[in-house]
């Protein structure tokens, strides 16, 4: 059940973002539709094990007592020394990368690439735009030259789209949503899109226009009983609650394997508990090109 979250193998970061690249592609070739476990894979495992500045207090807590790092610190490796190396502030110099385990303690050399790839390709997918037409396929925040995304999820089930290039969209709603309970708006105007599957069709748009649409941001717990796994004490029947698609709590929490009171997803809870999102004027950068991959 771990793999819904995107929790693959031994848990690393590179498995899944390689998952996300491979479940991209399939969709896009129509072999089938997994839209709704990109969602689940970006949302959870695919950005928690980014290391963050809230991770440093854990990350020095882990290493006290270790000794420091050695002028030599790869003598395994054959060959003439990089004198480039260096152990000063290597977490700081860390944040942005991907954690090698669940417990985010270190890392492979393939992860922080990989994991950082997954972020890529969640992005690239979440909005599609050619001929005329927008394809959103991910409730995600994005800019780019056809139109904008403003997503207020998990903490609202709301969603904003500044047009600026598109006559129509299709926008995938999550399975999790009640198609009834879906509300849309282009300006001040209520309107009620067709539905093709999963995604609404909106149509005309013109350049400047704002669409609304809002939905209920329920919150559901899960049990899951899971076999044994030699890296995450999570074998025993847990409780796994989901606001939407984002885990925001496990109960009881699993043990840390450095930290016993640290685990993945430990802060979520206190994080998504309030209703409104949080806002933060930021300057976004819009690509030019459409990246191929």
């Amino acid at each position: 059940m771990l793999a819904r979250v995107g929790i693959v193998g031994d848990g690393q970061g590179c498995g899944c973002g390689r998952l996300i690249g491979l479940a991209i592609k399939l969709s896009d070739t129509g072999i089938g539709d997994y839209w709704e476990d990109v969602d689940l894979y970006i949302r959870n495992h695919g950005s928690e094990m980014q290391f963050v500045p809230e991770d440093i207090p854990y990350l020095r807590k882990v290493g006290e007592g270790k000794p420091a790092p050695t002028k030599d610190p790869f003598p395994f490796l054959v060959g003439p020394i990089d004198t480039t190396v260096s152990g000063e502030k290597v977490m700081e110099a860390s944040m942005g990368a991907f954690g090698q385990d669940p417990f985010k303690a270190n890392w492979y050399g393939c992860c922080s690439p990989w994991g950082n790839m997954g972020l890529f390709y969640a992005w690239e997918g979440t909005l599609r735009y050619a001929d005329g037409v927008a394809r959103v396929n991910l409730l995600l925040n994005r800019a780019s030259p056809w139109m904008d995304i403003d997503s207020y999820l998990p903490y609202q089930g709301k969603v904003v789209l500044k047009n600026k290039a598109a006559r129509e969209a299709f926008v995938r709603i999550p399975l999790y949503v009640d198609e009834k309970m879906v509300q849309c708006r282009i300006g001040s105007r209520k309107v009620v899109p067709e539905w093709f599957g999963r995604y609404l069709r909106l149509k005309p748009l013109k350049a400047g226009d704002v669409i609304s649409i809002e939905f209920p941001e329920d919150e559901r717990t899960e049990r899951w009983s899971l076999a044994p796994l030699s890296y995450w004490s999570v074998s025993a029947t847990r409780n796994y609650r989901f606001k939407g698609n984002t885990l925001i709590e496990i109960t009881p929490p699993p043990p840390g394997m450095h930290q016993p009171e640290w685990h993945l997803y430990k802060s979520r809870a206190e994080k998504y508990k309030q209703a409104q999102a949080p806002m933060k004027k930021v300057l976004r950068y819009v690509t030019p090109q459409t990246l191929k991959w």
